[in-house]
């Protein structure tokens, strides 16, 4: 097999309809300029009130969590907005939170932005790991010249 067959065929095993990984997908301007405001509101409370701002963040967490537990994807994090500005109310009662004056749009938004950061990350990682395996199988040699960020000490 020459060169050009193994690009064809590491190409081919890469991506596409044929088995490769979830593509990175764009998160949409109006979600991203929604997640961008509501990071500006929250996190600079960390400077004037830092009480606010550690409820604010645990909030933030306590949206993330149940955007991890139902949202496998960034497609079904932007559909569940609404739903979840309904029900934060709950979560935080559930989590013995004070929601308050705190705006919900703004922790949903945030933790949002922070789920779908995730999702990003988690398609790329993939992504490359595909065509990783895709190049060895094509027999090319893959140098290793970066360690994966779950690879490093101390990664979750």
């Amino acid at each position: 097999m020459d060169d050009s067959e193994r690009s064809e065929s590491a190409q081919d095993t890469a991506g596409g309809a044929a088995g490769g990984p979830e593509p990175v997908v764009d998160i949409p301007t109006d979600a991203m300029s929604r997640f961008a405001t509501a990071e500006a509101r929250l996190y600079p409370m960390a400077m004037t009130n830092v009480a606010t701002f550690q409820r604010a963040t645990t909030l933030v967490g306590v949206a993330a969590e149940e955007l991890r537990a139902t949202c496998p994807d960034i497609a079904t994090v932007l559909h569940r907005r609404a739903e979840l500005i309904g029900v934060l109310p709950q979560l935080a009662a559930a989590a013995t939170v004070r929601l308050d004056d705190l705006p919900a749009e703004d922790i949903i938004d945030a933790a949002s932005a922070l789920r779908c950061r995730e999702l990003q990350a988690a398609g790329a990682s993939r992504s490359r790991q595909v065509r990783i395996e895709a190049a060895r199988v094509g027999g090319f040699e893959w140098p290793a010249a970066e360690a994966e960020p779950a690879d490093l000490p101390g990664a979750p």
